[in-house]
């Protein structure tokens, strides 16, 4: 029975395997009657019309989820490339205009303080409100000069009260100076594409550093437009792209999506299985038993069949060796069963063996109690005999008879 119980396991580990290559089997047969079937130059009669679109229509759906999860990757790996180029290109456009910021109020500053004449297009937009602070400026210049003048004339202790006067003169009028370049660096645009301005550089009548200065700002300014331009380009790229990953069921989280898309792979994989297998098991079915027995007695080998031969021949001895393994399952189990029978044999014999002993041993000692007991009445009628006698000689006549009476009615009730 031991054996037995360790072989049933490994047999069955055997027809598992078996049977997983059976399998297989049906499905390699099933796919090529339906390759077969779906070539115009083969016979169709095998695979029905319904069955043949079915199959077709799953390989559709399976190369369909298959192009979609190829280009979600593509385009959600493109949309990082794009998303990777926006934030470089900002970065890059961000140092450019903190450039800008840092050269154009100085040239500004002194296009306007050596050129203004020059320029009436560049700075007629604000012109009016520069002149109002200019004016504050030269206000502010005059009050400076009388504090000179009244400082000259003042005693020494006086002349101390003066500098906060001066202090506060001075940061007026660099304010209003500051303010002139702010106004100056917000309103005035086109630096580099102004004619005016393009003059002047062209007939050199700026110095060295304005030269410099402008040369410059029209390179920031060109990267610039390069810079929006290559945004306006990623953005129209961005919204294609994006556009495409929700035409193909992508919202925020592609991957999701793509995972959505192996599931229904896995589900028409197994479809597409069981149709295959289905179709090869019917198949081997028109030529051999579940044991895998000819069922004409003869071996698959017509002209008609000789492309399928090998597969039906496989298919045939799978089945034989599957029936083999579970005919011998079947006698270990019978041979387990039959072990386990005699042993409730033997159980039993040694039972009936132990109890017929006991019985006997029981009946011994019946015997040797009901022994026992008529030896002690014996014994009981000789003593109560001797112990009449003993009484009768030291009693007197009259107890003795009472005695005796006492005596003779013990003994009856005993007998």
């Amino acid at each position: 029975m031991e054996n037995n119980i360790k072989t049933i396991p490994i047999l069955r580990k055997e027809m598992a395997e078996y049977e997983l290559e059976l399998k297989n089997s049906y499905s390699n047969l099933g796919n090529k009657l339906f390759n077969d079937a779906n070539n115009p130059t083969q016979d169709k009669t095998i695979i029905t019309n319904d069955e043949l679109i079915e199959w077709q229509n799953l390989r559709d759906e399976r190369e369909n989820c298959s192009e979609s999860i190829l280009n979600i990757k593509k385009n959600s790996d493109r949309l990082s490339e794009l998303n990777n180029f926006e934030k470089e290109i900002n970065s890059a456009s961000k140092t450019t205009t903190k450039k800008i910021n840092q050269l154009k109020p100085k040239f500004l500053k002194t296009l306007y303080k050596d050129f203004a004449p020059n320029c009436p297009s560049v700075f007629s937009p604000v012109i009016d409100e520069i002149h109002q602070i200019e004016a504050e400026i030269a206000t502010l210049s005059e009050a400076k000069s009388q504090l000179e003048q009244d400082k000259k004339s003042a005693g020494f202790f006086s002349k101390i009260s003066f500098a906060p006067k001066f202090a506060s003169n001075k940061r007026k009028i660099s304010k209003l100076e500051n303010k002139i370049t702010d106004i100056l660096t917000k309103n005035v645009t086109n630096i580099q594409d102004n004619t005016e301005i393009k003059n002047l550089y062209s007939f050199e009548a700026f110095s060295d550093e304005m030269k410099k200065q402008f040369e410059e700002l029209s390179e920031l300014y060109a990267s610039m437009d390069e810079s929006n331009k290559k945004l306006s380009s990623l953005n129209e790229e961005t919204d294609f792209v994006t556009k495409t990953l929700s035409e193909l069921g992508v919202e925020k989280n592609h991957s999701k999506r793509v995972s959505a898309l192996n599931q229904e792979i896995k589900r028409i994989d197994s479809k597409l299985d069981e149709v295959l297998k289905n179709s090869g098991l019917r198949f081997v079915d028109e030529f051999y038993d579940v044991e895998g027995k000819s069922l004409t007695g003869k071996p698959v080998d017509s002209d008609a069949l000789k492309d399928y031969t090998e597969l039906l021949n496989r298919s045939s001895s799978l089945r034989k060796e599957i029936a083999k393994i579970q005919y011998n399952i079947q006698y270990c189990e019978v041979q387990e069963k039959i072990t386990y029978e005699n042993n409730k044999i033997a159980n039993a014999e040694r039972t009936i063996k132990n109890s017929e002993k006991s019985i006997e041993e029981a009946k011994a000692r019946i015997q040797e109690a009901e022994l026992n007991k008529q030896k002690a009445e014996d014994e009981l009628v000789s003593l109560n005999l001797e112990s009449d006698k003993l009484k009768a000689k030291f009693a007197d006549e009259g107890s003795a008879v009472e005695t005796q009476s006492e005596t003779s009615t013990e003994a009856e009730e005993n007998e």
